[in-house]
C-alpha cells in the first residue's frame, strides 16, 4: 500500500514474535495494546506506541447477568463452546 501515513494495530496472540516478521513492517506506525509487544518493536527499532485503556471503575455499569458478547478471534474457540459452557 503506497501510503505514509498507515497505522498498523497488531494483535498479540495472532502475530509472529521474530524480527525477520516484523522488520517488514519497518516505516509503518504501530499501535499496541501488548506491552511485550511493543517492548520487543522498540528494542528493533520499529515505531511502536503502546497504549491502554482501562475504565474509571466508577463508571462502570452492569449489563444485564443472562447476556454476553462474544468476540470470535480463534477458530478453536467458537459460538458452539461457549453455548455449551453457559447452556
Amino acid at each position: 500500500i503506497k501510503n505514509e501515513n498507515i497505522i498498523y494495530n497488531p494483535m498479540f496472540d495472532s502475530v509472529r514474535q521474530d524480527f525477520e516478521f516484523w522488520d517488514s513492517y519497518r516505516g509503518l506506525k504501530i499501535l499496541n495494546f501488548s506491552s511485550t509487544l511493543h517492548d520487543k518493536l522498540i528494542a528493533w527499532g520499529l515505531d511502536s506506541m503502546r497504549i491502554q485503556y482501562f475504565p474509571t471503575p466508577g463508571e462502570f455499569t452492569p449489563g444485564d447477568p443472562k447476556k454476553a458478547f462474544f468476540w470470535q478471534r480463534l477458530s478453536r474457540i467458537n459460538i458452539n463452546t461457549i453455548a455449551k459452557l453457559f447452556g
